[in-house]
C-alpha cells in the first residue's frame, strides 16, 4: 500500500532523529578512536524479504536520503511538530558545508540475507535446516530456511516466514496490562531484566511469569505452526528434525532476558522439534 504524505513525513522525521543519534554516538562517544579520521558515510537498508523488489527498494532509498538530509538540520528534534515539512523536500535551510547524502551511497538489500550473510561465510556454517528469529520493537519475525549447494552454487530457499506482533514494546505492554502497573520506559534504553521488572513493580518472579503467559503462548503457537508447516509441506526428510535445528536470535530485542529464555535450547526442544 502506498504511504500518505503524513505517514511519509512521520517516517522521515523518525529516521532523521535515529540517524542523528547514530552519528552522535560515533562522533562523540567514539571520538577518541576516530579523532584523526575523515568519515565517508554509507547507508545499507534491510528490506522485508517477502516484499523485496526494485520499486520498493527505490522508495526506501529516497526516504532514507530525505531523512539523512533532514537530520543535518539543527531545527529538528523530538519535541517539535513540523507542519512545514509535509511537502517535500523535507529539509529546510542548509549551510554549504553540510554533507547531503549522495544517493549512490545508499543501498538496499533483503533483510534476511543480510542477517545470515556472516554465518554463511563462516567456518561454522552447516547445511540443511535453520531458524532465524528477528526480535524487534514491534514484531518477532520467524524464518525457516535451508542451506544447500546446487551445482557448486549455494542456495538458500526460505520455506516459511511469519511476522507476529510480539516484539519488545508488546512484551512491556502485556506485562503492564496484566499486572495493572504503569511504568514509562525510554525506548532508547535496554529492556529491563526480569529482576529489575519485579523490583520496580513490586511483584514476584511467579507473578511476572504469569503476566508473560499471553505472549509466551502466542510465540510458542507461532513457531510450532511454522515448524509443523515446514516439516509437513516442505522438507520432511531433513536430518535436523532428529539432530536439532540451528537457531539464530537477532534484532534489537535479541538480548532481552524473556526472549533468550523462551528460545533457549532447553525451552526450544520442548516445542517438540
Amino acid at each position: 500500500a502506498s504511504l500518505t504524505q503524513t505517514q511519509e513525513k512521520n517516517i522521515v522525521i523518525f529516521l532523521a532523529l535515529t540517524l542523528r543519534h547514530i552519528r552522535s554516538y560515533i562522533l562523540y562517544v567514539k571520538r577518541d578512536i576516530l579523532r584523526k579520521s575523515i568519515l565517508d558515510w554509507y547507508i545499507n537498508i534491510g528490506l522485508p524479504t517477502a516484499n523485496f523488489d526494485d520499486k520498493l527498494s527505490e522508495i526506501y532509498k529516497e526516504i532514507v536520503k530525505q531523512a539523512w538530509d533532514l537530520s543535518l538540520n539543527d531545527r529538528v528534534n523530538q519535541h517539535q511538530e513540523y507542519p512545514d515539512l509535509i511537502t517535500p523536500p523535507y529539509y529546510l535551510e542548509y549551510s554549504p558545508e553540510l554533507n547531503l547524502m549522495d544517493p549512490e551511497k545508499i543501498s538496499a538489500f533483503p533483510e534476511f540475507l543480510v542477517q545470515v550473510n556472516g554465518y554463511l561465510n563462516s567456518p561454522l556454517r552447516e547445511m540443511d535446516l535453520h531458524i532465524l528469529i528477528d526480535i524487534g520493537a514491534g514484531t518477532v519475525d520467524i524464518s525457516v530456511f535451508n542451506v544447500h549447494s546446487l551445482e557448486g552454487e549455494e542456495k538458500i530457499p526460505k520455506f516459511v516466514k511469519s511476522v507476529t506482533l510480539a516484539g519488545t514494546e508488546y512484551l512491556i505492554k502485556y506485562r503492564l496490562e496484566e499486572l495493572g502497573a504503569d511504568w514509562q520506559i525510554n525506548s532508547f534504553d535496554r529492556i529491563p531484566g526480569d529482576k529489575i521488572f519485579c523490583n520496580k513493580l513490586g511483584v514476584s518472579s511467579d507473578q511476572l511469569k504469569k503476566a508473560d503467559e499471553k505472549i509466551t503462548k502466542l510465540l510458542r503457537s507461532k513457531i510450532i505452526h511454522d515448524l509443523h508447516l515446514t516439516k509437513s509441506d516442505y522438507y520432511p526428510t531433513s536430518q535436523k528434525w532428529e539432530k536439532g535445528i540451528p537457531l539464530f536470535l537477532c534484532g534489537g530485542g535479541s538480548q532481552s532476558e524473556f526472549y533468550v529464555n523462551l528460545f533457549s535450547e532447553e525451552r526450544f526442544n520442548s516445542f517438540g522439534y
